[in-house]
């Protein structure tokens, strides 16, 4: 390829010859991982493009990832103290207990945690670096109601000696006077619309350790005007959009076209829906190259893969709605899921519906599957026994017994995973995990029962959104 097919393809022009640069050398800094890749991608096909086969990997990071490899670094060296780092699930849950310790009534306490450490992450982001909440405690009103939540959840990471995301990037800030091996170093911020105080001040720290800061764009000029238009309805909005951005990439094949809806998390279904109508279904095999993307993920319990470990969880230390429960036997991630044995399967939700039988245990399905000869009785009879010896546990312990729970059941089944089915069992390894570590929110790493254990897995797989990695599409839905 010529330089003048580079530009033409826009692998040159969306780049800043100050970001040139940096990938070529710095640190560079981005908002989200959706930039980063984004960045990445360019520098490599800029590299390509001048006919290269080898060169330096560019670094970029996002924010998150930068800052917690920066307060690694720090701690390593000793010019921070080690404190152990709460992963965004049992940060929520220790806001959680704060809130408790009012002893109101709430009808959502969850969601109002969630609220809570998002709060807690804006004062942070946006404040000075000091307790300013504390200004607004002594009333009797919501931002006396967090000054109080926020004194207890405070004090809750002191006696645990821990720290969260959200006073990370003060902790860099700080430790940056005492690191000379930042001296020098070039990081070079990319795609900020507005950087907060919070990364002002890092960056002012990083500048006075000796480091070599700077602020880059990430894109030219604008290379059209803006246009208004005018629809009798956002779901025609939406479809006059979709209908654009595809005659756009049908007429320039390079193009990347981005369709911005405000509301995505509330239309999310709606807008994958109409998407799918006007673009297309997107394929599912391994090497299928997308059309169309959605920014935003769904649930991580909403991916199949993930709902059946759930339910096999669900069904061996409580019970099921009938329905579910006969899908579960169906699931395509349980052994035997073929053949004659997915028919016979399929007829055991008719038997209980005869029986009037609306929740279903593990040994009903497990006496069902005998009648039929299904190999998968002696795997459920398996994960009953291993329910059996675990009725109480540290999360911990729920976690070890989970594990083994799904191992003997035969998940994720015996064809080999997609992609993206691979991408939704680690991100569930990944949550258990996180399951875990709510240990150490917990008073004396305290047992709990099974329901209690399960509700609370439920509720992080329904809070943790999941988004596959997945090849560049032309059409980005954000």
């Amino acid at each position: 390829l010529s330089r003048g097919d580079i530009v033409r393809r826009g692998v040159l022009a969306t780049m800043s010859d100050a970001l040139g640069r940096a990938l070529a050398g710095a640190t560079v800094v981005t908002p989200n991982r959706r930039l980063a890749r984004h960045l990445a991608d360019v520098h490599d096909r800029a590299q390509l493009a001048a006919g290269l086969r080898a060169w330096p990997a560019a670094h970029v990071l996002p924010w998150t990832a930068w800052i917690a490899a920066m307060e690694s670094e720090a701690v390593a060296a000793a010019a921070l103290p080690a404190l152990a780092r709460l992963p965004s699930h049992a940060s929520v849950q220790l806001w959680r207990a704060s809130i408790a310790a009012d002893g109101t009534p709430l009808l959502d306490d969850a969601a109002l945690a969630a609220s809570a450490a998002e709060a807690w992450e804006h004062v942070h982001a946006w404040g000075t670096g000091a307790e300013s909440w504390r200004a607004w405690a002594g009333g009797e009103d919501e931002s006396a109601a967090f000054a109080r939540w926020a004194e207890r959840y405070r004090g809750a990471l002191a006696a645990l000696a821990a720290t969260d995301a959200s006073g990370a990037a003060d902790r860099v800030a700080r430790a940056a006077a005492t690191m000379p091996s930042w001296r020098g170093r070039h990081v070079s911020f990319a795609g900020f619309i507005d950087m907060t105080p919070q990364a002002r001040r890092v960056a002012e720290a990083l500048v006075r350790a000796g480091a070599n800061v700077d602020e880059v764009p990430t894109v030219g000029a604008p290379l059209a005007p803006a246009r208004r238009a005018e629809f009798a309805s956002t779901d025609d909005e939406l479809v006059a959009a979709l209908g654009w951005a595809r005659r756009e990439v049908e007429r320039r094949p390079e193009a990347t076209v981005g369709i911005v809806v405000p509301d995505l998390a509330q239309r999310l279904v709606g807008v994958r829906v109409r998407a799918s109508d006007v673009l297309g279904v997107p394929p599912e095999g391994a090497g299928d190259v997308r059309s169309w993307n959605v920014s935003l993920g769904e649930p991580l319990d909403a991916t199949p893969i993930v709902g059946t470990a759930v339910d096999v969880l669900a069904l061996a230390w409580s019970t099921l709605p009938a329905g579910r429960a006969a899908a579960l036997l169906r699931s395509g991630f349980l052994p035997g899921a073929g053949g004659g044995a997915r028919e016979s399967r399929a007829r055991i939700e008719r038997t209980w519906l005869e029986r009037g039988l609306h929740r279903v245990r593990v040994v009903d399905a497990i006496n069902e599957l005998r009648r039929s000869e299904d190999a998968l009785a002696e795997r459920f009879e398996s994960v009953r026994m291993v329910a059996s010896r675990t009725r109480r546990a540290t999360r911990h312990g729920w976690v070890d017994a989970w594990r083994e729970a799904l191992r003997v059941s035969g998940w994720p089944g015996e064809r080999p995973l997609a992609s993206p089915e691979h991408q939704a069992a680690g991100a569930f390894d990944g949550l258990l995990a996180a399951f875990a570590a709510l240990d150490a929110t917990a008073a004396a790493r305290a047992e709990i029962a099974g329901d209690e254990a399960l509700a609370l897995l439920a509720e992080l797989a329904a809070a943790t959104p999941y988004q596959p990695e997945s090849p560049p599409a032309p059409i980005q839905i954000l």
